[in-house]
């Protein structure tokens, strides 16, 4: 007796065997990029699984993971970049500390003229007043 061929069995197992082989090259790439760097592969991976949906094989447990992992991606992604903006804030921070000190500095060093400059009036205009009164007569 011979055994019976299926063809739909075969080409069902040829396809599981495909996506079986299309998962691994996805895995692959998700644990060879940074994760700030997945975003790169959407397209490529919305392609897969259209293929593998199109085949009508169950890929539910493999996209909730892939899912997950480019959640965690983009969370990284938002890390990295506040963790950037924040750095970038906390030098403002300190140019605006080093510009105030500055300021204070030039805010005291014009109160000190203000101070000489009001001692040089004094100084005037008792001079001036003194010449006022001067009578001198040769």
């Amino acid at each position: 007796m011979t055994p019976a061929f299926n063809v739909r069995d075969t080409i069902s197992k040829i396809d599981k065997y495909v996506v079986r082989l299309m998962v691994e090259e996805i895995k692959g790439k998700l644990l060879a990029i940074p994760l700030d760097e997945v975003h790169k592969l959407d397209q490529e991976l919305i392609e897969a699984f259209q293929y593998i949906r199109a085949k009508k094989i169950d890929s539910s447990s493999f996209e909730q993971s892939k899912i997950s992992y480019v959640e965690e991606a983009t969370l990284a992604s938002l890390v990295s970049d506040l963790e950037h903006q924040f750095a970038e804030c906390t030098k403002k921070v300190n140019d605006l500390k080093m510009s105030h000190t500055s300021l204070e500095q030039s805010v005291s060093a014009i109160k000190e003229a203000q101070s000489k400059l009001s001692e040089v009036e004094k100084i005037y205009d008792t001079r001036r007043d003194a010449l006022k009164t001067l009578d001198w007569t040769p």
